[in-house]
């Protein structure tokens, strides 16, 4: 929120809702007095506070959230959240993950800055936090025995290390049903790919689609499931 001056966005975000008609939604830097109603999601899970300067995540879904639980990044104001949720007939556990931020801007674009190292030297130290973070993440996923879905801001391409750790031995919802480029965030006028959702085996993918509404700085995306 506040990265449009358009006060509409939390209506607007509801009818995009209403039309998609997604069973679970996610959102990373959640702002519980600026949020859609989501009248239409009795379940929720959001992280119960701001602490240490971090961001809320939440998640909504139609049915009863059967387990919750959120994961704590040190030395980070991002995280992640899960819930474990029932669904015709079969458990499954979603995670929703805010990987470390590069909070850089078009003047700190390598294209822009001549002090290009420096923006390497940023960029690494948040990559090399990023891979600490999914090892947290990892540990905690180590007890899970559901089928999973994870639905993430990666902050980091499919060509990082950070993305291989996630996709190695589950799908890409893009790579299997997208078109296109996927396209989810622009920087220095640069189309990328950076928000992801994975899944198990255990799912089929019917569909992925990234759609070019402007209602934040990253475009939302969508994906259909179905058990195999």
């Amino acid at each position: 929120y506040n990265w449009l001056e358009n006060i509409e966005v939390p209506a607007e975000i509801e009818k995009l809702l209403a039309k998609e008609q997604p069973d679970i939604v996610c959102f990373q830097e959640y702002s519980k007095t600026e949020a859609p109603r989501l009248e239409d999601y009795p379940y929720k899970y959001i992280q119960p506070s701001r602490a240490m300067g971090k961001s809320q995540l939440a998640l909504f879904f139609k049915f009863p959230i059967l387990n919750q639980g959120y994961i704590t990044f040190d030395d980070s104001s991002n995280w992640g959240a899960f819930i474990d949720v029932f669904f015709e007939w079969k458990k499954f556990r979603v995670y929703n993950l805010h990987l470390e931020s590069l909070r850089i801007n078009i003047q700190d674009s390598i294209l822009s800055n001549p002090d290009s190292e420096a923006i390497q030297l940023k960029f690494n130290q948040v990559f090399k936090k990023q891979l600490a973070q999914l090892g947290v993440f990892e540990e905690i996923n180590k007890t899970n025995t559901l089928p999973t879905i994870i639905c993430t801001d990666l902050n980091n391409s499919q060509f990082s290390k950070s993305y291989d750790r996630l996709a190695s031995a589950r799908q890409d919802a893009f790579t299997t049903a997208g078109k296109g480029l996927g396209t989810t965030f622009h920087f220095s006028f640069f189309p990328l790919r950076i928000d992801f959702i994975f899944a198990d085996e255990a799912f089929a993918i019917n569909e992925f689609k990234s759609l070019e509404v402007k209602l934040s700085d990253h475009y939302p995306i969508v994906s259909r499931f179905g058990w195999k």
